[in-house]
């Protein structure tokens, strides 16, 4: 098996070289070797059940991923897929056995939390997710790339700036908490709209209004609520930027309605 996994593997690899492969497609057999390669030094070095257990996750995920990524990109090297299915087999047998050592006997695996093999699975989870976000958005027109991507950047930053240290004063603000409304609109909006380019359009702009809004609502319901060291006027100031976000992709989707076949989005410019 193992002399299958080099052979088919090594394929990959010569072809993403030669560039016959993109190398977005030989990411995931380069990330199964590494957490193979991890398995036991994890499970006989450490002697940490859980680690173990988190690891051989990662080998099945990545093995599932790479396996797909290779059977959509290239449909002549589906061969390696079929080559491959003894270690899929061999590494679903292996996870469900480790994860019954460590189900069965807890005690081994108090060294680690069990937020950590959380939070390694959304870091699994996260990475397939765009790279399929990347192929569905190479399939689109230029300008609707351009708009997902103004959008997806202003959700990703407004999270990670109101989730680390807050926009209305502290992270600790309960406040903050309204920032959550911005998101779950784009979301809601986009699944209504399918992601139709006029359909983004129009949930981007909800967004914006959304997100212009939350200050003003912090002020009615709360205005002995502490704006921090950037005041209110500071406030205003970085909310407008993350509204504009979302407004200038908002535009952008509603130029891509106007291309061809706005239906979808377009085809892909060349």
């Amino acid at each position: 098996m193992y002399a299958i996994i080099a052979v088919s593997f090594g394929i990959v690899f010569y072809k993403t070289f030669t560039k016959q492969i993109p190398w977005i497609v030989a990411l995931p057999f380069a990330l199964n070797l590494i957490f193979n390669f991890a398995f036991t030094p994890l499970q006989f070095g450490l002697k940490n059940n859980l680690l173990a257990a988190i690891d051989i996750l990662l080998v099945f995920g990545t093995l599932i991923w790479a396996l797909y990524a290779i059977w959509k990109a290239r449909p002549e090297f589906r061969w390696v897929v079929y080559a491959n299915l003894p270690y899929l087999l061999w590494v679903s047998f292996a996870t469900v056995l480790q994860l019954t050592i460590v189900m069965q006997f807890p005690s081994f695996a108090n060294e680690v939390q069990w937020n950590e093999a959380v939070a390694y699975g959304v870091i699994l989870l996260a990475a397939g997710g765009f790279y399929e976000l990347w192929l569905w958005l190479k399939t689109r027109a230029r300008t609707y790339r351009i708009a997902f991507s103004v959008g997806l950047a202003g959700a990703l930053l407004l999270g990670w700036v109101s989730g680390a240290v807050g926009i209305i004063g502290s992270e600790n603000q309960p406040v903050n908490l309204m920032y959550w409304a911005v998101p779950a609109v784009l979301l809601i909006g986009s699944l209504i709209s399918r992601f139709k380019p006029r359909g983004m359009a129009r949930a981007l702009f909800a967004t914006a209004f959304v997100q212009a809004l939350i200050p003003v609502i912090a002020l009615i319901i709360s205005p002995e609520v502490s704006w921090g060291n950037a005041g209110v006027i500071g406030v205003f100031v970085v909310n407008s930027f993350f509204a504009a976000l979302f407004a200038v992709s908002a535009v952008l989707f509603r130029r891509a309605g106007r291309g061809p076949n706005e239906s979808d989005g377009g085809q892909p410019m060349t």
